[in-house]
């Protein structure tokens, strides 16, 4: 409580029982008694000493208090053990993009850059290194590989993504062997009230005839469960040449993609997500005045490609978790077909992959939750039907693999992860063993030291 005199503004603080003791003023002044959560009250005092015992009777009800933080558009989270670049939906909507391909427009760690510029070919390059020495990931699940690692990138529209996570360097082994240079993770919005629209529509148009309509929609099943249905049309099919090459800037695309998806959250022990999506896309590239329907005639000498891809998957994430605090198995299924028919002047080029891959996970402690491990066993399986004129590729590869990771994090000082991966490729009959040891101080957050990595084939 504070006691003071208005008139010169001097005063002083009661104790701990309400007991104080204040100066005399020459003058005749006005005491005031206040306190917080009441109201201030003011006493009429005269020169000589007095004596007062004051009660405060009215009371102030203070209004709620709000507290709201805004989220970084692109942020490094300093309290996790893997140093893992976050870029949010709102960095997202920042980006002039309608595929993952343009998304990185924003970011100075990812650049993405056309490989082919004949067939519109994009690829991501991390510490020095593009292409195939990224692993590409959708919601912890290895993805656009081996045929798709051309043109992955403009499968993901923009508006299906809820966020993009990228970690370079050597990461984490509990999601495979091909992450060199880093890896990036995009996840997909979820129906779940307040993370994603119920209903949401976008389109797009520009002055060069490109059109792009998006949708997503929600629906709640049951108590807890959800749909969501995402679409995707885009066209492109205006012909320039800005430089005047009489070669075609960009090809014309068209692009129809589905996806549906089911998720039944952990409310309990057990939960599950599943998903199926479907692509069909057309490019047609080359010089202006090419026609593909006399491209085998005799004589016709303009060159031109055409790539027909159809795309289809589907994924299951399943999980348990036992009544030990922070233990749970997980499995991880996909299921990919990928078929391509494209000729590139007069060479034809076809062929199709199926891929089936699967991780399973068992995480928990040791004593207590300072130190989490991860040990699982993952198998990958691909098989390629590739027809170059006249002549026939087959190749089936089968990966098998186990791992174990564990973290260490006091939450003070230090956190370290040390992980161990073993792989064998059937086809190629080679082992590939992966041993990483990290740490990371309290004083430099930021700052991770590789204390030791190493790879043999």
């Amino acid at each position: 409580m504070n006691v003071y005199w208005k008139i010169v503004n001097e005063g002083v603080v009661t104790d701990a029982h309400g007991h104080y003791k204040i100066p005399l003023h020459e003058r005749i002044g006005c005491l005031v008694f206040s306190c917080i959560s009441y109201e201030n009250d003011t006493v009429h005092h005269m020169v000589e000493p007095a004596h007062y015992d004051h009660v405060f009777h009215a009371v102030h009800m203070l209004n709620e208090v709000e507290i709201a933080a805004r989220q970084k558009a692109t942020y490094i989270n300093p309290i996790t053990p893997m140093a893992v670049q976050n870029i949010t939906s709102e960095n997202l909507k920042r980006a002039a993009c309608c595929t993952l391909a343009g998304s990185f427009e924003n970011n100075a760690s990812v650049d993405v850059n056309y490989s082919d510029a004949v067939t519109g070919a994009k690829q991501i390059q991390l510490l020095g290194l593009s292409g195939i020495y990224t692993q590409m990931m959708t919601e912890i699940i290895p993805n656009f590989r081996g045929l798709a690692s051309t043109f992955g990138l403009n499968y993901v529209p923009g508006t299906w993504m809820n966020g993009i996570q990228v970690s370079k360097g050597t990461s984490s082994v509990r999601n495979g062997y091909e992450s060199i240079t880093g890896q990036i993770n995009v996840d997909y919005k979820e129906p779940v009230k307040d993370k994603s629209e119920k209903v949401f529509f976008n389109l797009y148009a520009n002055s060069m005839l490109m059109t792009d309509f998006n949708f997503n929609g929600r629906v709640k099943v049951g108590k807890n469960d959800g749909i969501m249905l995402f679409g995707h049309v885009s066209h492109n099919h205006m012909k320039m040449d800005g430089n005047g090459d009489s070669f075609m800037d960009d090809p014309m695309t068209t692009q129809y993609n589905v996806f549906l998806r089911y998720n039944h959250p952990h409310i309990g022990r057990f939960g599950c997500k599943l998903g199926i999506k479907a692509l069909k896309e057309n490019r047609l590239g080359g010089q202006m005045d090419f026609d593909p329907k006399h491209r085998l005639d005799a004589g016709y000498n303009l060159y031109g490609i055409g790539i027909n891809t159809e795309r289809y998957e589907a994924f299951a994430k399943c999980g348990y978790h036992f009544d030990r605090k922070d233990t749970s198995i997980g499995l991880q299924q996909q299921v990919t077909y990928h078929k391509m028919d494209s000729y590139y002047g007069l060479t034809d080029y076809n062929a199709n992959q199926l891929s089936y891959y699967a991780n399973l996970l068992f995480d928990s402690y040791i004593v207590n939750d300072h130190h989490t491990y991860s040990v699982g066993a993952s198998y990958t399986f691909d098989k390629y039907d590739e027809h170059l004129k006249d002549s026939t590729f087959l190749r089936v590869e089968q990966v098998p693999g186990v791992f174990a990771e564990y973290v260490f994090n006091d939450d003070h000082h230090w956190s370290v992860i040390a992980g161990f991966r073993a792989d064998y490729n059937t086809y190629y009959k080679t082992p590939r063993c992966w041993l990483r040891l990290v740490a990371l101080s309290s004083k430099t957050r930021r700052r991770w030291k590789t204390l030791g990595t190493m790879a043999s084939t």
